[in-house]
């Protein structure tokens, strides 16, 4: 954006970098009450008219991409001659290799307008700035947009009612906006308060209704809690940090969790007892003392395209997942140790 003078604002859009894409292929931008459209290629420029002041600047912009399919010019003349209507019936020829010609039939017409007085059109231009100003002030387009965009594509029985509840829901976000930020360090769990529930110096409640596997092992095993709950690995994770979770949830016995986490690498060793049996019963026998296999040569990635035709794969991702020596994991790390993670990452 930009200012000239007596505030007067103008805003230009420049395409800094984009992916290679197909021949033909288009971006149209509408901000405000204007559109532009200009080839899609690194580079363009798309400049739209000023406006009377920068607070009358729209908040936003909407974004097209699309590939001329085909094109040609018609010619208008003797439009006024003839009444000021004129027929077409045209074959557009298509820009696709081998495409067919697209037909269509066109009607142009000509109509001779009064032109409003200076005063007038200038009366009606504040009138108009001054709604949109008002309208864009408070966001009432993009949320009338979404709504009916939402409401034609859930079609409810009672549209009226699916309205009132999303301007309703409109307002409880746009009021959580503007609260207060939460500080989450003092919530239970993730600052130097525990979540409520099983703790350490607690005897092990009755898991007769509890469904993880890691209640499972405790369950036949009765004498394994008492031989580990004394044990403290060198950054102080026991065996009831690791255990909780499976004690506070007791879960569906349709749908078994493994009810067991981590504190910390050394964990695995310290209460092998229980991890080993968990995740052997995860991963199939023989897997918890089993070598994760690993492969650090940059050297193996490849370039090639996964999909050179464009006509099946959508995206690709990779998610990579690490824990850092010395710090303990998510379940049991202190606010400070988080701090260290963000400042290491």
């Amino acid at each position: 954006p930009g200012r000239g003078p007596r505030g007067v604002g103008c805003m230009e859009l420049i395409v800094a970098d984009v992916d290679e894409l197909p021949a033909n292929t288009y971006i149209s931008v509408r901000y405000g009450e204007t559109r532009r459209q200009a080839p899609l290629r690194k580079g363009e420029r798309i400049a739209f008219p000023a406006v009377a002041t920068v607070d009358l600047l729209p908040k936003m912009y909407t974004v097209d991409v699309f590939r001329k399919l085909g094109t040609k010019q018609v010619t208008l003349a003797g439009i006024t001659a003839v009444g000021g209507v004129l027929q077409h019936k045209l074959d557009v020829p298509s820009l696709e290799i081998h495409g067919e010609p697209i037909a269509m039939s066109l009607s142009a017409s000509f109509t001779e307008v009064k032109v409003p007085s200076t005063e007038e059109e200038s009366k009606r231009q504040q009138v108009a700035l001054r709604a949109k100003s008002y309208l864009d002030k408070h966001g009432v387009q993009s949320s009338l947009h979404e709504m009916f965009t939402e409401l034609l594509e859930k079609q409810p029985n009672d549209p009226l009612a699916f309205m009132s509840e999303f301007l309703d829901r409109q307002r409880d976000e746009a009021e959580e906006r503007g609260a207060e930020p939460r500080e989450f360090c003092h919530e239970p769990g993730l600052g130097d308060l525990a979540l409520p529930g099983f703790s350490d110096g607690e005897a092990l409640p009755d898991l007769s209704q509890h469904h993880s596997l890691a209640t499972d092992v405790l369950g036949k095993e009765p004498l394994l809690f008492e031989q580990l709950r004394g044990r403290r690995t060198a950054n102080g994770v026991t065996l009831a940090h690791c255990i909780k979770s499976g004690i506070d949830v007791p879960g569906h016995a349709l749908l078994r969790v493994a009810g067991l986490y981590a504190g910390d690498a050394e964990s695995y060793e310290a209460f092998r007892g229980v991890f080993d049996p968990v995740i052997d019963a995860l991963h199939g026998g023989g897997q918890a003392r089993a070598f994760h296999p690993g492969d650090g040569d940059p050297a193996k990635v490849v370039g090639t395209r996964i999909d050179p035709s464009g006509n099946y794969a959508i995206s690709a991702s990779m998610d990579v997942r690490r824990n850092l020596v010395g710090v303990r994991f998510a379940t049991c790390c202190s606010p400070e140790e988080r701090r260290k993670v963000e400042g290491l990452l």
